[in-house]
């Protein structure tokens, strides 16, 4: 089986994402006479820079930019990013565990391509002063192409001319949400990489690295990578039969715990409700703001209370706690999961319910202890 990996550039193999946008919004108010601050690519359809030169000029100065402008302005870019260089290197380091990737990866049975949305220059520029520059890689760039299907759809073309194979299998590696929305339209597997864990998550990214310095890691990500599932990712382990889940759902779990981004919350920890002495079988979670400030509020132990933005890594359905018992269906969105649930960062500014009625609700759960009724946790 022949096998591809395509790597994006900034932000994914060399950490640069901060210096090529300074660099590159100084070139745009130096070439069209606009200032720093009015260069604002927000709202752009097409995060590449061939594409954003063009509707910056047009959004900016409402007209087309010239050939002759996007020469100079290319020019001028890559001009500041050696000046920027050669003040501040540090600004150009490699993601750690980058350098020496390809070739480890090639042993072990993966073809290499790159496709990035910066011009060529500039990318050749980043690559070389990261150590990772390599002549002979293949190479799609927005000197290329406008959007990053093209690019990315060219890379693999010019690895299968180059390599003399086509590929059974295709990864792409990225670090923003745009590369996963460009695995997810052209049908490829992702694998995340980088510090946007939780926009890459809920772009539909289902596997994210810090890094590559676990080379294990690596080849096992590329190995389960799979199409990414956009606005849904999560929602796909979902195995009840209810309609209440939406797409832009997102999952709470209140707990005690001082957890981190990445973190695991995993079942077989003491009960908060019940027989105290009782093991979980379960792990908890709502779709609700508001269940997660149950959670909180009543969960065992002295720290502050918490709540996390989780998703579930495997099969969840609907708690049967709570699921058609007051009302009909599972209008708190609460579910439970045998596998773990990943931290994708803390919810903070949440307001507790009031005394009385977070009193009333321990009133009631002692209630029902000394009446012998037991969550359902089997």
């Amino acid at each position: 089986m022949s096998r591809l990996v395509v790597f994006d550039i900034d932000g994914t193999l060399t950490d640069t994402n901060d210096v090529d946008d300074d660099c590159f919004r100084r070139a745009v108010a130096d070439i069209f006479a606009l200032t720093y601050t009015s260069v604002d690519w927000s709202d752009a359809p097409h995060i590449t820079d061939s594409s954003l030169a063009r509707w910056l000029c047009q959004a900016q100065c409402h007209r087309d930019a010239s050939d002759a402008e996007l020469a100079r302005l290319t020019a001028h870019f890559v001009d500041l990013l050696r000046q920027e260089h050669a003040r501040a290197p540090a600004r150009f380091a490699a993601i750690p565990g980058a350098q020496g990737l390809f070739a480890e990866l090639r042993a072990a049975g993966w073809w290499v391509a790159l496709a990035t949305g910066g011009w060529f220059l500039s990318a050749v520029l980043k690559l070389g002063v990261a150590g990772l520059h390599e002549p002979e890689m293949v190479l799609a760039s927005a000197s290329d192409a406008l959007t990053r299907p093209e690019i990315f759809n060219l890379a693999c073309q010019r690895a299968a001319e180059n390599y003399r194979q086509p590929f059974t299998r295709v990864v792409f590696v990225g670090d923003a949400p745009w590369d996963v929305r460009t695995a997810a339209e052209l049908g490829h597997g992702f694998v995340g990489v980088g510090r946007r864990e939780v926009s890459l998550r809920q772009a539909g990214a289902s596997i994210v690295l810090s890094d590559f310095r676990d080379r294990e890691a690596v080849l096992r990500a590329l190995e389960t990578a799979d199409v990414p599932a956009p606005g849904m990712s999560w929602q796909r382990f979902y195995s009840g039969t209810r309609a209440d889940l939406k797409p832009g759902d997102r999952c709470y779990h209140g707990t005690r715990a001082d957890l981190t981004t990445g973190d695991l919350i995993k079942p077989g920890y003491a009960a908060n409700f019940g027989n105290l002495e009782r093991v979980t079988t379960f792990v908890y979670f709502s779709a609700t703001l508001d269940a997660g400030v149950w959670g909180a509020e009543l969960a065992r132990g002295e720290g502050p209370g918490r709540i996390y933005l989780v998703e579930p890594t495997g099969p969840f359905t609907d708690d049967p706690n709570l699921t058609d018992k007051r009302f009909p269906g599972n209008p708190t969105k609460s579910y439970r999961s045998r596998e773990p649930l990943r931290v994708l960062g803390e919810c903070t500014g949440w307001r507790g319910h009031p005394p009385e009625v977070l009193q009333a609700m321990k009133d009631h759960l002692a209630q029902l202890k000394q009446l012998g009724v037991e969550p359902i946790d089997d």
